[in-house]
């Protein structure tokens, strides 16, 4: 029996001036972040990873804070939440000078983040941290389903690392797809790719860059 197949439209294929007429929504950055980063877009995925104690959420909410210039920013923080750890790093943060409304956080699973995104004027950057605990007993394809029901929304994925490459396969698959990757380690940002220039490391923490960097001397590495 020969196959019937469904009729399906095909859409026109686009051409340069289609795209030479788009206008993009970009993050202006300068200084330090524009060096780092480049001029991003304000959509997609970008992921960081690293070891505890190396100054991911320091380098996470440092740019966090950064963004509140372009943008509302949330985090959802699954490991840490309301407690002493979380005020702390925001405290190291001076997130209370961030103007009102531009910054908040919370502690949910996938169902409840979308529910809070579907509302109007809700934040267009969000911070996932973790990876790993955020998309327990799922797969890369609710990921690609939070993109695609988010096309105008920046998601940045954080999580753990297992040597120099993100905890886990689907932290790794996200790692490969995103337009930003962002490997923390001894206290210093290094961008492994950013699609829209940029590049140059980040330092975290001066001083914990500093006593790594004396800790290697001693040990001969």
């Amino acid at each position: 029996m020969a196959i019937v197949k469904e009729e399906i439209e095909v859409p026109k294929a686009y051409s340069w001036g289609d795209i030479a007429k788009k206008n993009f929504k970009t993050l202006d950055f300068d200084g330090e972040w524009l060096e780092h980063l480049g001029a991003p877009e304000l959509s997609g995925s970008w992921t960081a990873w690293g070891h505890s104690g190396n100054g991911k959420t320091a380098y996470v909410l440092q740019l966090a804070k950064y963004l509140t210039q372009f943008t509302r920013v949330h985090y959802n923080t699954l490991e840490e939440g309301m407690r002493k750890s979380f005020k702390l790093a925001l405290e190291r943060s001076n997130i209370k000078s961030v103007p009102k409304g531009k910054f908040g956080f919370q502690a949910e699973s996938y169902d409840a983040l979308v529910r809070r995104l579907d509302k109007k004027r809700s934040a267009n950057f969000i911070v996932i941290d973790s990876t790993q605990y955020f998309f327990r007993g799922m797969s890369i394809k609710h990921y690609f389903e939070l993109l695609d029901h988010f096309p105008n929304k920046l998601f940045f994925f954080v999580g753990h690392a297992q040597g120099a490459a993100p905890k886990g396969k689907l932290a790794d698959d996200i790692r490969y797809h995103s337009d930003i990757k962002i490997h923390v380690k001894d206290f210093v940002a290094e961008v492994q790719t950013s699609r829209f220039g940029g590049g140059k490391p980040y330092v975290v923490w001066e001083q914990g860059m500093r006593e790594r960097e004396l800790q290697l001397i001693k040990r001969g590495k």
